[in-house]
C-alpha cells in the first residue's frame, strides 16, 4: 500500500482545487480585473482590448456580422502601395475616422475598407508622405 505523505496530500488537494468551479470562477474574475486595471491605467496592449471588445458584446447587444479591422485594411494597403514606415499609422488613423463615421450597416466591410483606403492616401497626401505604388496593383488607373 502506498503512504500518504504531506507532500501527497497536497498534490491530491491542489489537484481538486484546480478542477473545481471556485478556482475557474476567480481565475477568470482576477483576469477580467487585471484587464481592468491595464485599461484604467493606459496601458492596455491590442489584446487586452479585443478580449474585453469581446466579452462585452453580448451584454451590449452587439453581434457585427462584418468588422472592419486595421490588419485587413494594411494587407490592402500593403496590395496596393510599396511599404512605407507611416503607412501602419496612416491605416490606423483611416479606420478610426472610417469606424466612427460609418453607419449603413446594410453595406459590407469591404466598402468601409476601400473608404478606409481613400482615407490612407489623402492623410499621406496632408502630411506630405509619398505612398508609391505597387506595379499591376488593382488600383493602377
Amino acid at each position: 500500500m502506498e503512504s500518504l505523505t504531506v507532500t501527497s496530500i497536497r498534490e491530491s488537494l491542489a489537484a481538486r482545487f484546480k478542477r473545481s468551479s471556485f478556482y475557474w470562477r476567480w481565475r477568470g474574475r482576477i483576469t477580467r480585473y487585471r484587464l481592468a486595471w491595464r485599461y484604467a491605467r493606459g496601458t492596455m496592449t491590442a489584446d487586452d482590448a479585443q478580449w474585453i471588445t469581446t466579452d462585452c458584446r453580448d451584454t451590449a447587444g452587439w453581434h457585427p456580422l462584418a468588422s472592419l479591422c486595421n490588419e485587413s485594411v494594411m494587407d490592402l494597403a500593403l496590395d496596393v502601395y510599396e511599404d512605407h514606415p507611416d503607412l501602419a499609422r496612416l491605416v490606423a488613423e483611416a479606420c478610426n475616422r472610417v469606424g466612427d463615421k460609418w453607419d449603413d450597416y446594410s453595406e459590407s466591410a469591404s466598402s468601409a475598407a476601400d473608404w478606409a483606403m481613400e482615407k490612407v492616401a489623402e492623410y499621406a497626401n496632408l502630411e506630405n508622405i509619398e505612398l508609391i505604388k505597387r506595379e499591376g496593383s488593382a488600383d493602377d488607373e
